[in-house]
Formats: C-alpha cells, sequence, structure tokens
C-alpha cells in the first residue's frame, strides 16, 4: 500500500551493509521473486520522490549493471523481462 512504501524502502535502506554483495542479503528481498519485481515496479511509479529515490538504491545495490553479463552474480534470479519490467519502471 502507498501508505507503507516509504517506511519500508527507509528501513531496507537503513539495513543494508554496503560491506557485503547484494548476493549475500538477498534475503532482505524475501523469496517470492515475482512479488518483489511487482513491489519494486510499483515502487518505483510512486509519487513521493523519497519512495523512489530509495528504490533506485535498493535496484543499484541489489540488480547492478554487471549482472547483466554474468548471472552467477545476481542477488536473486531474474529473468530477462523482469529486468525490463524494473528498468521500464524506473
Amino acid at each position: 500500500s502507498p501508505a507503507i512504501r516509504l517506511p519500508a524502502s527507509l528501513f531496507v535502506v537503513g539495513h543494508i551493509s554496503r560491506d557485503s554483495p547484494g548476493k549475500e542479503q538477498k534475503y532482505m528481498l524475501g523469496t517470492d521473486y515475482q512479488l518483489t519485481v511487482k513491489s519494486l515496479c510499483a515502487s518505483l511509479l510512486d509519487s513521493n520522490v523519497l519512495v523512489q529515490r530509495n528504490n533506485l538504491e535498493i535496484v543499484l545495490f541489489f540488480f547492478p549493471f554487471y549482472t547483466c553479463l554474468d548471472s552467477s552474480e545476481r542477488a536473486i534470479p531474474l529473468l530477462r523481462s523482469d529486468l525490463v519490467q524494473i528498468l521500464s519502471a524506473a
């Protein structure tokens, strides 16, 4: 829901450990990867700029661009269509 997006995004951004790669912290994204993609897309389309900024930070941390070249580096297994959907929402 829109009311919880800002606190949720602040929680995730605040608990990301910059010392560990996203692959080791994938538990923060949950186990239902399709729900993760839908949630990220909805948050990136939110009218609140702070929600958008926090979610862009999450996307860049957990889905860095070099993972398109090496799929073994991805935090969670995503299809090409999932990446296109996330980037289109951004």
